[in-house]
Formats: structure tokens, C-alpha cells, sequence
């Protein structure tokens, strides 16, 4: 089984794109926010982003990709790796997607089953559903929110 991180190809390199990671207002919770076209260079740098917090081991990072353009779903490898690595980790790392129902990726990882990827429509949902997973003793704590900007 691969366990390291797909680089999916583009022609779309050029365009300026932004990784955003916050502590969620969950103390136990990461968030990101993913803004830009998919590109190599995205994807490299979102699996840079990802394993930085991973190392972290927070209870969860939940991913908005409502700011993605990713018309063919060519991001989808990386998604599946990272909910790979995430359930790997001791303790396990919950990750969570936010995007549009209607949107290719998140109609994909429906068809091929991600049970273990779940997705939600909005961050709040992603937030309610990370709470419920997080030991209660993590939920009760607030995080002081530092926000880290990368420019790719």
C-alpha cells in the first residue's frame, strides 16, 4: 500500500493560490482553508501544510475547499492519503472536507465509498460532527486562534 503523498499534475502552476490554517474553536481542532485552481504546486504544498499539522496531532483538521477549483477532481488522491495517514497516526487525527454537495471531488469520493473521508456542505456541520468525536475533556478548552497565512 503507498503511504506517501500524490503530486497530481496541472498546467494551471501560475496561478496564485493560498493555504490559511487557524486553530479551530474547538481547542482540539485545526481548520484550513484551501483557496486557488488545483495545481502540482498546490497540492504539494497542501501536503506540506497537512503534515506540519498532523505532527501537531490535534483531535482533528477539518478542510474547507469551498475557495478550490478543482474541475476534474484531480485533488482526490491527496484527500485519500492524507484520511490514510490521519487514521495512521497514534493518537489518530480525524480529517474532515467542507465543499459543495454538488462539486466533482465531493461526488467522486461519494462513488468510490470514502466512509472513512467525510465530507460536509458547510464547517459548522464539520464542526458539530469533530465535536461529538473529541474527548469532552478537548472540547471544553479554547484555543487561542493564530492564524498562519502561506502564500504559494
Amino acid at each position: 500500500m503507498r503511504t506517501g503523498w500524490p503530486y497530481p499534475s496541472s498546467a494551471c502552476d501560475d496561478i496564485t493560490t493560498a493555504v490559511i490554517v487557524t486553530d479551530g474553536p474547538v481547542a482540539a481542532s485545526v481548520e484550513m482553508s484551501v483557496h486557488g485552481v488545483w495545481s502540482r504546486r498546490l497540492g504539494v504544498d497542501i501536503a506540506a501544510e497537512l503534515r506540519g499539522r498532523f505532527a501537531d496531532r490535534p483531535g482533528a483538521v477539518i478542510v474547507d475547499l469551498h475557495g478550490l477549483l478543482d474541475e476534474d477532481a484531480a485533488s482526490m488522491p491527496l484527500w485519500l492519503a492524507a484520511c490514510r495517514i490521519a487514521a495512521a497516526l497514534r493518537p489518530s487525527v480525524h480529517l474532515a472536507l467542507c465543499l459543495p454537495a454538488d462539486a466533482v471531488l465531493a461526488q467522486r469520493l461519494r462513488r468510490i465509498g470514502a466512509h472513512r473521508l467525510p465530507v460536509f456542505a458547510t464547517k459548522s456541520e464539520a464542526r458539530a460532527a469533530v465535536t461529538k468525536l473529541l474527548p469532552a475533556a478537548a472540547c471544553s478548552r479554547q484555543g487561542e486562534v493564530r492564524p498562519h497565512v502561506g502564500r504559494l
